[in-house]
């Protein structure tokens, strides 16, 4: 099945217009929901590798479902965009480690012979998320208005959490792969690659060329990540393509 942080950004993407009546935002002000998602997921993805190689996949799993159940419970009682992007951008934290994990999980479920055949039933189980928030997210909103939506979001969290916890994966070694100048470079990723999700997703509803922040916002982009580049490159490092453990718990 999906993971519950995709599961999250599917439904809020299905139902951003009843989002943008019931918050009170114009259209480009809730297109910020989905592309708060994909901004820190995209970065928490690379963070993903090197941190899963020197501490496990599960550490960081169990800390971003802990913080994503937090952020969602406490949106329950605040009814503000503001919040709302604060949950998604936590989601996103989360997505990053829960798309892997389930994969490794439904690896672990097959046979040796069969892992081929766990891969390709996790990718496609992955995909049920949208079409499957179009059969039943209505219901939900129904049940509570937007809060419907999160209090889903929240009970998967929680399910999830309790099945990381119980559910262990094999151990796997460990080996050193964070350095110092990791902090520097991925200082320069993340806002950039956060500055390039921005204009991608809201450039096409506020239209490129007529507004400003739009340009400022993509320069930003490419100087953050060439810049990155370049230090990697002068570095002679490239992240994530060291040694690999053979699980990422």
């Amino acid at each position: 099945m999906p993971s519950p942080a995709v599961w999250g950004n599917e439904l809020v993407a299905f139902n951003l217009l009843n989002l943008q009546g019931i918050l009170g935002s114009y259209s480009p002000e809730v297109a910020w929901l989905p592309a708060a998602y994909v901004m820190t997921n995209v970065s928490m993805n690379l963070l993903l590798v090197k941190f899963r190689q020197q501490f496990g996949l599960r550490l960081f799993t169990e800390a971003f479902l802990v913080l994503y159940a937090l952020v969602t419970f406490a949106h329950l009682f605040v009814n503000d965009l503001n919040s709302a992007i604060a949950v998604r951008a936590a989601h996103g934290m989360a997505g990053a480690a829960l798309s892997t994990l389930g994969l490794y999980y439904m690896l672990q479920a097959f046979p040796a012979k069969w892992r081929l055949k766990g891969i390709a039933v996790g990718l496609g189980a992955s995909q049920l998320a949208l079409p499957m928030a179009r059969i039943f997210s209505t219901d939900l909103l129904q049940i509570a208005a937007w809060r419907g939506l999160y209090l889903f979001e929240l009970g998967l969290a929680l399910l999830s959490l309790g099945c990381v916890l119980l559910l262990k994966l094999p151990p796997s070694d460990r080996i050193k792969t964070f350095e110092k100048l990791d902090f520097l470079t991925f200082g320069l990723f993340a806002p950039g690659v956060a500055l390039l999700c921005a204009v991608l997703s809201l450039g096409r509803i506020v239209w490129w060329l007529e507004t400003p922040w739009i340009g400022v916002a993509l320069a930003g982009a490419i100087a953050l990540i060439t810049s990155e580049l370049v230090i990697e490159h002068e570095s002679g490092r490239k992240w994530g393509l060291g040694k690999v453990a053979a699980w990422p718990n």
